[in-house]
């Protein structure tokens, strides 16, 4: 397993919790992410369908949930790759940032599949990890004029 020492998005604090599962389960929408309730189980690491239930009844009652922390570093780096999307694609595109996450991806890292299967595909934290370093990767030679 490569190591991956460095943290590159930003960090989730416990009052960001409930915002970060807000916008999670709007990426069921068919304008979003497109992700079947059974995908979002299993890119916050196979959890179970009433754990997650049980951690959106907390919020709707104004509760914090208690999240693992390998979930919460999953929720980071899906939000990263969110925030990542809509720096890369062109402005007159913003479109291009909701269907990347669909689309097969040349990059050798995800064996030509979009991104959403290589997650699912390899659901661990290293493959979490390694879409991150990839994204700030791209992000940084974008801003660097490096990718242009």
């Amino acid at each position: 397993m490569s190591q991956h020492p460095v943290r590159h998005f930003k960090k989730l604090a416990p009052r960001d919790i409930p915002q970060a599962l807000e916008w999670f389960q709007r990426q069921q929408l068919v304008t979003q992410w497109h992700l079947s309730p059974a995908e979002q189980l299993a890119l916050l690491g196979n959890i179970a369908s009433n754990t997650y239930e049980s951690w959106l009844t907390d919020m709707a009652r104004g509760k914090i949930p208690a999240l693992p922390n390998d979930v919460i570093t999953r929720l980071e780096i899906l939000l990263g790759a969110q925030k990542s999307q809509d720096i890369l694609a062109p402005e007159n595109r913003p479109d291009l940032a909701i269907s990347w996450f669909n689309t097969p991806n040349k990059n050798p890292l995800f064996q030509e599949k979009s991104i959403k299967h290589y997650l699912l595909d390899n659901n661990n934290l290293d493959a979490f990890r390694s879409l991150e370093a990839y994204l700030v990767d791209a992000v940084v030679g974008l801003m660097s004029g490096v990718y242009t």
